[in-house]
């Protein structure tokens, strides 16, 4: 990935196919990890996919990991995946209470708890 300023996600699309507003996402640092992840840690919170009330009042900011980096499919829910720093409570994945955002249908959000839970992709 060339360095040009460039917001990393706007090339990103949503599960339904939709495209992706990278700016609902505010900005944040990124890293890019040796195996090529995408990584990127936002301080804002403006959305919550399938966190408790009680998750979302300690909630201290918004991780986006792209597993594969810059390649296809670009696709939040199949290979980018969102997480939640929550006081007390630590790294929690996104759909942990309500995964209702992860259809092949919808904007794929809530996407992480129910792929770690599965441990599958069975939603596309």
């Amino acid at each position: 990935m060339a360095c040009t300023g460039e917001n990393i996600y706007d090339r990103h699309r949503y599960l339904n196919g939709n495209t992706f507003n990278s700016a609902a996402f505010g900005d944040g640092k990124t890293v890019i990890t040796a195996d090529g992840q995408i990584i990127s840690f936002v301080n804002t919170v403006m959305f919550t996919y399938g966190l408790s009330s009680d998750d979302t009042a300690n909630l201290m900011g918004r991780i986006i990991v792209d597993v594969n980096g810059n390649k296809c499919p670009n696709k939040i829910g199949v290979d980018t995946f969102l997480f939640y720093l929550v006081r007390g409570k630590g790294i929690l994945p996104a759909g942990m209470e309500n995964a209702s955002t992860c259809r092949k249908t919808s904007l794929g959000h809530g996407c992480a708890a129910k792929v770690l839970k599965e441990k599958a992709i069975n939603y596309i």
